[in-house]
């Protein structure tokens, strides 16, 4: 009996602590690459998405997938793909159950992606791992998997500290990666040196690329039911059949293979987009667009024919999305293997709060559905002016000039604009405004408008400042007041 784990043996696999920490089987090539969007790199690993790894892998049978992350199919752990996180998503895996005669976490294989705990780039690795129990301490196995068959794989000893009378168990823990990996961290305890950055063709040496296995009656645009489905089904494709089988010392001769196995992959769109500066349009001014550029890439082998782009969810009507005037996606043209064009996604909110709506881009060759729909973002605000209502200068002796500053405040979360200060009243009060209409008031910031009083008798003198500005309540009036002397 396996004391280290609990569960159903498929639960516990996908559930584990995720990290790419594992030492490397196999040497890792490492060539300089940037971590942010690239173009295409050479071999099967295509254009960049926003957090630095390939948008999809081939195999040798021309199937594609994309990293799945926030998808009901997809490891737990996706959510958590980020580089403080520790998190890990897939571009497929599969895993099966040991023999039946057998116990322990079985076979696993994958094409994972994570970022480096020390530096935070990111990483992705070929594995194929296999832990078995119940064998022969010393004796050696043969292990057959879909990608290849390990020969005279020794099994080590396992004590287990929670059952003594298990002492004489022999484990096996076979591990094979390809592709970039982070160091492990020293056995002195001192802090594990930074993983050189990743050149992600490097998994693609490794046997996985042979043929992901798949589900034959896995959903369309899926090569399984991810690791959460409830069971393990048959699989295809696989280099070197569609079993996993241990041989050696305490497993019976004929003892019948895992045939079955949970499968997680998701195909890659032929059309991939992403947006410059990201699908968030943060807080913007009532009534004012803002822009950003969509760049749709077909990732397909085959041309495709781009249909009309569909805003959707809440609030589509905030959004609008037209090509770009540069290489723009126009409705029911052509976009070739690998080429590029452009669209202009504009945000334009119609009143103050929270807006949210989707974007997809159906096209000819998306017939299952692939193309996932933007979620694009942006909050609706008005500036806000701040103006004290009354100037009062006091006696001020004829002859004699006097300048006090008028603070226009934007408490608000949107530049505020002073279109004009006029004054009315008497004459022998000036301003000069140009420290507050010469350019916006950005947000949380003030300007000052410089008020004068030059009496030329004795006696009350007032006046008033009309202030207009694009808040609510413009326009301002301030009263001035003062007594030459």
């Amino acid at each position: 009996m396996d004391h280290n784990t609990a569960g159903p043996w498929w639960r516990r696999m996908r559930t584990r602590k995720p990290t790419i920490l594992a030492a490397a089987a196999l040497a890792v090539a490492a060539v300089p690459l940037a971590a942010g969007p690239a173009e295409a790199v050479v071999g099967r690993a295509t254009v960049f998405g926003p957090q630095g790894f390939p948008q999809w892998y081939e195999d040798a049978d021309s199937q594609r997938t994309e990293l799945c992350l926030d998808d009901l199919r997809c490891s737990a752990s996706s959510a958590l793909l980020r580089p403080a996180t520790g998190g890990e998503a897939m571009y497929w895996a599969a895993v099966a159950a040991p023999p039946a005669q057998l116990v322990g976490q079985g076979l696993e294989m994958e094409v994972s992606a994570g970022f480096d705990p020390t530096s935070g780039r990111p990483l992705v690795t070929g594995r194929i791992r296999i832990r078995v129990r119940g064998l022969v301490p010393g004796e050696q196995y043969t292990l057959t998997h879909p990608y290849g068959v390990e020969n005279n794989v020794t099994a080590e000893l396992d004590p287990d500290p929670f059952d003594p009378g298990e002492e004489q168990d022999g484990r096996i823990r076979f591990v094979r990666e390809v592709g970039c990996v982070a160091p492990e961290e020293p056995v002195d305890g001192s802090p594990a040196p930074p993983a050189p950055p990743c050149n992600f063709n490097s998994p693609l040496a490794g046997p996985l690329f042979g043929g992901f296995l798949r589900q034959p009656a896995a959903p369309p645009g899926y090569l399984g039911e991810g690791m959460l489905a409830l069971t393990p089904r048959p699989v295809v494709n696989g280099p070197n059949g569609n079993a996993f089988q241990v041989e050696g010392p305490n497993v019976p001769v004929g003892a019948p293979p895992t045939t079955d196995f949970l499968v997680e992959g998701r195909l890659a769109a032929p059309v991939a987009a992403t947006v410059q500066n990201g699908t968030g349009f943060g807080t913007q001014k009532v009534g004012a667009p803002v822009s950003r550029t969509v760049r749709v890439t077909n990732t397909g082998t085959q041309q495709v024919t781009l249909d009309e782009p569909v805003l959707a969810g809440t609030d589509p009507g905030q959004f609008a999305v037209a090509p770009d005037a540069t290489n723009g996606c126009a409705v029911n043209s052509s976009l070739a293997a690998g080429d590029t064009c452009r669209l202009r996604l504009t945000f334009r909110p119609s009143g103050t709060g929270f807006r949210r709506a989707t974007l997809r881009l159906p096209n000819s060759g998306d017939a299952d559905n692939l193309v996932r729909a933007l979620t694009v973002t942006g909050t609706g605000a008005r500036p806000r002016a701040s103006i004290r209502r009354t100037l009062a200068f006091g006696d001020v002796a004829i002859g004699r000039r006097k300048v006090l500053p008028l603070r226009v405040s934007n408490p608000g979360d949107v530049n505020l604009v002073v279109d004009s200060v006029r004054r009315s009243g008497s004459r022998e009060f000036g301003v000069d405004a140009t420290g507050c209409t010469g350019r916006p008031v950005r947000a949380r910031r003030s300007c000052v408008i410089d008020v004068a009083y030059r009496p030329r008798a004795r006696g009350r003198d007032g006046a008033a400042l009309v202030i207009t500005h694009d808040a609510p309540g413009s326009p301002t009036t301030v009263a001035l007041s003062a007594r030459g002397v």
